[in-house]
């Protein structure tokens, strides 16, 4: 039988990403994609509980939709879920572990490359996290690419890839 994942966007960008990339494997894709949380990050009332909130809401709503586990593809997702109050039936993959085992296997120092200036902090602390729980000594560098993530959020697709391979 065919398994479903439930794929958590925060844009409908991601989703050709994660299509192309789970495509060789037998399972359904079913996209959840809200990027109204983006939208709404720099209102004034807005804080890291409301973010946290509306994290935890989607993903108890995804998970009762049938889907044999959940992935995260947005980083400013998986810095904000509160990792002790997650208790589902069903995996929750987050997008950034793998790129973590990856880093924490090299010895040398490296830059970790970002576009979205929301991420930085909770990935890096995320990634400092998950490298002292694998007892790992790690040497990363964040690095910014300024005003390129605008171009995803504005759907100017091409000048996001071009400015980011320049």
């Amino acid at each position: 039988m065919k398994k479903r994942l439930g794929c958590f966007h925060a844009h409908h960008s991601n989703i050709e990403h994660i299509e192309k990339a789970l495509k060789p494997y037998n399972i359904e894709l079913i996209h959840f994609v809200d990027p109204g949380l983006d939208r709404i990050k720099m209102d004034s009332n807005f804080t890291k509980e409301v973010a946290q909130k509306k994290i935890k809401d989607t993903l108890e709503w995804i998970s009762s939709c049938h889907v044999d586990a959940i992935l995260i593809t947005c980083t400013f997702f998986t810095a904000n879920i509160e990792q002790d109050k997650l208790a589902y039936s069903i995996p929750i993959i987050k997008i950034d572990d793998p790129l973590f085992h990856s880093i924490c296997e090299k010895g040398e120092p490296q830059i970790l490359v970002f576009t979205n200036p929301n991420t930085v902090e909770g990935t890096m602390n995320q990634l400092i996290n998950f490298a002292t729980k694998q007892k790992k000594n790690i040497h990363v560098e964040p690095s910014l690419l300024e005003n390129t993530f605008n171009l995803v959020m504005e759907g100017k697709k091409e000048e996001y890839i071009e400015s980011v391979s320049s």
